[in-house]
This record gives C-alpha cells, structure tokens and sequence, in this order.
C-alpha cells in the first residue's frame, strides 16, 4: 500500500492564482477542493457525451436491454378493462412524419395498438415479436404503435433498433393509455373492424395469445 501523503508534502501550489477568499486555506483543503473540481468537470463532460450522442445510429436491442432495467413480469395474463365492448377514443395523435390521426383511420380490418417506450425493457424484448405478427397477418389486421411519455424522435430510434416497419405515432402525454383504462408498459389493445375494443392485456402479450385474438376477429 503507498504511504499516505501528508498535505504539506503535496507539490507547490500557486496561491496566487486563487479567488482572494482561498489563499488564506491550509494548502490540502485547497488541493481538495481543486481535486473535486476536476472531478466534477469529468463528470459533467461524460454526461454531455452521453446526452448529445449521434441520434441517427440506432442501438441494437440487446444494448438497449441492458440500459433499461428489467421489472418483473406481472403476474395476470390479460386485464380486462371498462374499455372492452366499447367504440374507440377520438383523441387525435401525431404520426411519425408530422401529421395527425385518429384510431377511427384504421377502421374496416382489426387493429393491434401497442403503447410501448423507448425506457421499458419489456417493450424493447416485445417489439420484434409485434412486428413478426404484423408481417404475418399483413393481409389480416393493421398494427400501430403509440410511443408513450416520451418525445417520438426517442421511440423512433427504439423502433429502427427492433426492426419494426408497421405505423407509430406519439401518446405523448398518455391520454390515450388512460381513455383504455390503462397505466402500466407495455399495453395492448385489440380492436375489431368496427373500431370496438375487442381485448385488453398488460404486460408482454405471448404470440399464441395474440394471434388467437386476431383469429376471433378475422374470417
């Protein structure tokens, strides 16, 4: 172990160069204090890195897991809200190239709405398996995707880093989450052909399960 160094026995400071105030300290406390300064310039230098990162390059899923903490799975399989049997909310959204929509666009087929986010590990593990049913059921039902509590441009980012190809838009407040009776990530929600809530599940829906949602409404 190095021998512990005495204050007096640090290199010369140049106490001139110091705020009045300073140079009346015991030289150690003014080597600490320049020492934490450092410190927390190399922080905030890190920081800012992080922060102003290059938003064109898209972080693969397994990264993005393991930035994200895992919550555990919830116990109940689906969760059956007042919203199911009922017409669709007509709280307006904004589509990913700016424009605004409604649920009510997407009526005349079955329609898949997930409410994801960019900082909900299950999220990031369902989204590949929503897009692999979507190009599965093409012909059969639309899907969309309502990014939640987050600027677009972050869920988008998420969205080219898990392949998805089918429609997103922002929820950014999560108006439309609660209009189905819904607070936790990710969220599902099932509508028929004629915009009516058909299912309702919490937490990351199994491909089976949700397959056989669309069987039921597709002929």
């Amino acid at each position: 172990m190095p021998a512990e160094r005495h204050p007096d026995d640090l290199p010369p400071l140049r106490r001139d160069d110091l705020p009045d105030g300073a140079r009346g300290l015991p030289r150690g406390l003014v080597w600490a204090t320049a020492l934490g300064v450092v410190v927390l310039a190399i922080a905030s230098w890190t920081a800012l890195r992080t922060d102003t990162g290059d938003p064109g390059e898209p972080t693969p899923v397994e990264d993005l897991l393991e930035q994200v903490e895992q919550p555990p799975a919830p116990d109940q399989q689906q969760t059956e809200s007042d919203a199911v049997g009922v017409a669709t909310p007509g709280t307006p959204f904004e589509r990913a190239d700016g424009s605004s929509g409604t649920l009510a666009d997407y009526r005349g087929r079955p329609l898949v709405v997930n409410f994801f986010g960019s900082w909900c590990g299950p999220c990031i593990t369902e989204m590949p398996m929503l897009e692999e049913v979507h190009q599965a059921t093409a012909d059969q039902a639309t899907f969309l995707g309502l990014n939640v509590a987050e600027p677009l441009a972050s869920g988008l980012r998420l969205v080219e880093s898990t392949g998805v190809t089918y429609d997103v838009a922002s929820d950014a407040d999560g108006e439309l989450l609660a209009a189905f009776g819904l607070v936790n990530l990710p969220a599902t929600v099932v509508l028929d052909a004629d915009g009516e809530v058909a299912r309702v599940h919490t937490g990351i829906i199994e491909r089976s399960e949700l397959e056989g949602y669309l069987a039921e409404l597709t002929p």
